[in-house]
């Protein structure tokens, strides 16, 4: 990107904060350190690190980390101003943090002094069992701890990062976002909370964050916003605008976003609140509820359910107070340039190439024209082809004015992939709005879900589905008129009702419908299923086949299987 003198001054001008920045807090650390202020066993690495720190980077910066750090800080403050003039709402909560006259309780002042987060606490329940008792209540356990401490790791997924999926009683992650137990599965706006250990929840389970609580006080008040959790334990804040930068892409008018973050360097702040943001420190106020004095671990920020319940009361009170909207009908791309720029620097430019080929292909070979805007699709593996599968696309194809079948063409299942398109192709022949393609490298493939294809084998797993449903949603749907995806009931498959499971949670982000289809039963026989088809062939069962299988799919067994 070309950078006109004033682009240049003003990354001259972030450069040099952050730089003083840096140097402000290496001061910081070595004086706090002359004072003799802690070098316990606790904190002897993170001593070593501060020294370190001051050594090699008080005079030693590197210049193009900062910039390239400049460049993202430009492009948070063009995104906020971007989606303020489209109509979205903007906060920024600082995080709580201690008073230095308030009068804690003994226990709390106990845990802040000698650093007992939850992480060193868990490490031994029984040294610490009251404390737990204190801050759990009832359910506290050994068990029950080291349960809370199962924290999927963070990950650089797709162009984002992200927690692991993970599936428990208390803690669970569906595509790289903590689950809000109590969201609608469907509403009119979305409520984005960005942030780290204190959206995400600092040792608590879903029902227990903040985002849940906040979710909760919005269903009392009927405001009609799904709370999405976008925190990262651990993660820190270039990875968290980064995030918010690429989400904003799919954020519309009536959304809200709320960053729950520790204060930014004033230059920063001072552009945001300019360019639409509300802050908010609600630190003295969370103090006013009587749990400020115990409910949390070695500092305020680090919350029991006690303190998240009451930060939500407070985040909720600030986002319904009223204000006036700064819409912008006309927004000129051109005055965001480190916006664009940034988002077309996070994407993988070979694999958008190579789905944007797959895509080409699909519609040189299918569309004619204009493709309506009422498309629906389903992603059938058709192991054979079966009058389930006939009776589920004739109920979507009913809803829709054009339905896509993408059917799987991993060649890893007992029908080659030439023949089940071929039953397919044969089988839906005579509806005339339905359109059989195949699936590529981009769903339910080795590429984005492999172990659909360990299912015979592994029964028990929950799978991280979110890449191969999010390349759908982003990628694909968008670019075939998508709106609607359809899949059958799953009772007896572990592996395929979870994915169904995940595409009722994830398409919705992204403005789909998920219409699940209840699967066609035979009489006395229960539901049509591909395991029971496969069994009659070996069989050579021709006479049951017949209740199974079409007279198309009938053909090609009998030449090419039995």
């Amino acid at each position: 990107m070309k950078r006109s003198e004033e682009q240049i001054k003003l990354i001259d001008n972030y450069i040099s904060q952050l730089k003083d920045e840096k140097i402000a807090l290496a001061d910081n650390w070595v004086q706090a350190i002359g004072l003799g202020r802690g070098v316990t066993a606790a904190y002897e690495l993170s001593f070593v690190s501060r020294v370190a720190f001051y050594l090699l980077k008080r005079k030693h910066i590197d210049i193009a980390k900062l910039q390239k750090k400049a460049e993202m800080y430009l492009a948070f403050e063009e995104t906020v101003k971007y989606l303020t003039g489209k109509g979205v709402d903007f906060y920024f909560v600082q995080r709580v943090s201690g008073l230095s006259d308030y009068e804690y309780s003994a226990t709390a002042k106990n845990r802040m002094q000698n650093a007992l987060g939850f992480p060193v606490m868990s490490e031994d329940y029984d040294k610490y069992a009251d404390n737990f008792s204190e801050l759990i209540g009832e359910r506290a356990s050994a068990e029950y701890v080291e349960s809370l401490a199962k924290v999927p790791q963070i990950v650089f997924k797709g162009d984002k990062y992200a927690h692991e999926d993970y599936r428990s009683d208390v803690i669970n992650v569906f595509a790289g976002e903590r689950v809000v137990p109590d969201s609608p599965a469907k509403a009119d706006k979305k409520l984005h909370l960005y942030g780290r250990c204190g959206v995400f929840g600092y040792a608590v389970s879903d029902s227990e964050t903040m985002p849940n609580y906040l979710q909760k006080k919005i269903n009392e008040k009927e405001k009609g916003y799904k709370v999405i959790n976008h925190g990262l334990w651990g993660g820190d804040d270039s990875c968290i605008i980064h995030n918010f930068i690429k989400d904003s892409e799919n954020m519309s008018s009536g959304d809200t976003v709320v960053f729950y973050l520790n204060h930014f360097d004033s230059g920063i702040m001072n552009e945001l609140v300019e360019n639409g943001l509300v802050y908010s420190d609600i630190t003295d106020k969370w103090h006013e509820f009587e749990e400020a004095k115990w409910c949390f671990y070695d500092r305020p920020g680090h919350m029991n359910r006690d303190g998240y319940r009451n930060v939500a009361e407070l985040i909720y009170e600030l986002i319904s107070e009223e204000r006036e909207s700064v819409v912008t009908n006309n927004i000129n791309a051109s005055e965001f340039a480190y916006r664009e720029n940034y988002l077309k620097n996070v994407k993988n430019e070979e694999f958008d190439k190579s789905v944007e080929k797959y895509i080409e292909e699909i519609r040189r070979e299918n569309v004619t024209g204009d493709l309506p805007k009422n498309c629906g699709a389903i992603v059938m593996n058709c192991n054979p082809f079966t009058n389930g599968h006939r009776y589920l696309i004739e109920y979507a194809a009913s809803k829709v004015e054009w339905l896509w079948i993408f059917v799987v063409e991993e060649d890893r299942s007992v029908f080659k992939f030439t023949d089940r398109f071929e039953m397919v192709k044969n089988g839906t022949a005579d509806l005339a709005n339905v359109h059989v393609v195949p699936s590529g490298n981009f769903i339910i493939s080795t590429l984005t879900f492999p172990e659909y294809f360990m299912k015979d084998y592994v029964k028990e797993k929950d799978f991280d589905i979110s890449n191969d449903l999010t390349i759908f949603a982003t990628k694909i749907a968008p670019a075939l008129n998508i709106h609607t995806r359809f899949a059958g009931e799953e009772p007896m498959d572990p592996v395929t009702a979870n994915y169904n499971e995940n595409m009722a949670v994830i398409l919705p982000k992204y403005g789909m419908e998920f219409c699940e289809i209840k699967r066609l039963e035979l009489e006395g026989r229960g539901v049509i299923n591909a395991t029971r088809v496969r069994e009659l062939i070996k069989e050579n069962n021709l006479k049951e086949l017949e209740d199974y299988l079409p007279e198309t799919t009938i053909k090609i067994v009998k030449e090419k299987y039995i």
